[in-house]
């Protein structure tokens, strides 16, 4: 679940039609995107128990709402053309991989935990939509 989040952001900023308006651009979306998901990382990085699960969902929704209203602008832009997307894909192909990871592992550790599933469960499965 964790991991289909950070892929499918990852895809959205460095595969298909970054989207915006006024000054969005399809660079300053890549890495307000990635700066958003690092984020949601270092949050539930913090997360060890059903009370610090509790303090970060607040934070957690604000920044799912973020992510949210990034697609929005997204979708907003044209199509980045070919070299574009490429050098898009080349400068953040390795903080892509590096959140992946990061988002997989802390994610998966917290999911194993009942308390924090439960707090946090659809909190965590709203990132997906």
């Amino acid at each position: 679940m964790v991991k289909r989040f950070v892929s499918t952001a990852a895809f959205c900023l460095l595969a298909s039609a970054l989207v915006s308006c006024g000054k969005d651009s399809h660079e300053s979306l890549a890495k307000e995107g990635f700066d958003l998901t690092d984020e949601m990382v270092k949050t539930l990085e913090g997360v060890t128990d059903r009370a610090s699960a509790e303090a970060a969902k607040p934070k957690l929704e604000k920044l799912v709402a973020k992510h949210k209203d990034l697609q929005k602008r997204m979708e907003a832009l044209p199509k980045a053309d070919a070299a574009a997307q490429k050098a898009l894909e080349e400068k953040y192909q390795a903080r892509a991989e590096e959140l992946t990871n990061k988002m997989e592992s802390v994610g998966k550790s917290l999911m194993m935990n009942a308390e924090v599933r439960e707090v946090l469960g659809d909190t965590m499965e709203d990132m997906n939509k």
